[in-house]
């Protein structure tokens, strides 16, 4: 079942809350995990995604739960920085080195205001956060990041390991328009090399850095959009959901 955009922000019954809730506390080994409050769909579907996400790493490493007070997991409702101190997320280990950061969320900074500084003789280190324009930065549904500083904080497109754009509806080509501008704005297009998280799906990205995006829906119909953007790095993905 799909969603239309009027009611994508309306708030899920306890039910569909309840069997997210529960995939994320077995794939997390959290099992005091709760929400502070229920969620829309379309949010549900996102963190179905994300502990699909979970469960793949779990064959290779381990994952710890951050910044999740009394079990209550704090996640954006909307475009954010990657906060530690505000916002939940999830580490993930391969043995005692962590290797990546899980978020909900988070806009990142583009590839195109990284290269407008370059040419200016600048770095995002000497930017402020305050002067950064909001058309330089992003929101990624599910990103999965490089461990990511410990301050208020907004990953370069450099660190983004995998992006997904998260649609709990039938897919148009305007959610493929959508993948295609993150692809854009995540790499350059490059010879095939093996996926910043080939654990997760063993693609050749023609990308650099090769990080792969996903459009991951809860409708099949997803994949009818393969031909040809997966050989620019973009890739579908349906995910079954709940409802």
């Amino acid at each position: 079942m799909g969603q239309n955009a009027q009611d994508k922000k309306s708030i899920a019954d306890d039910s569909l809350n309840y069997k997210i809730l529960t995939l994320l506390k077995l794939v997390t080994k959290s099992p005091t995990l709760t929400f502070k409050e229920n969620k829309s769909s379309a949010k549900l579907f996102e963190l179905k995604m994300l502990s699909n996400i979970l469960a793949c790493y779990k064959r290779v490493g381990s994952i710890s739960v951050k910044n999740a007070s009394g079990g209550i997991l704090y996640l954006a409702g909307s475009p954010a920085s990657a906060n530690k101190k505000k916002f939940s997320y999830f580490e993930l280990y391969k043995g005692n080195r962590l290797e990546y950061e899980v978020w909900i969320s988070v806009q990142f900074i583009t590839l195109s205001y990284n290269l407008k500084l370059k040419c200016n003789g600048l770095s995002i280190s000497n930017v402020p956060l305050s002067k950064i324009p909001h058309s330089a930065m992003h929101e990624i549904d599910v990103g999965i990041f490089r461990p990511t500083p410990d301050d208020n904080y907004y990953p370069s497109h450099e660190s983004l390991c995998a992006g997904f754009s998260c649609k709990h509806l039938k897919p148009t080509k305007e959610c493929v328009r959508e993948a295609l501008g993150f692809r854009r704005e995540t790499g350059f297009l490059s010879r095939d090399k093996p996926s910043s998280v080939s654990w997760f799906k063993p693609h050749l990205v023609p990308s650099k850095p090769p990080s792969p995006i996903y459009l991951a829906s809860s409708s099949a119909n997803v994949l009818n959009y393969r031909d040809p953007v997966e050989l620019i790095g973009v890739y579908m993905l349906y995910a079954s959901f709940y409802a």
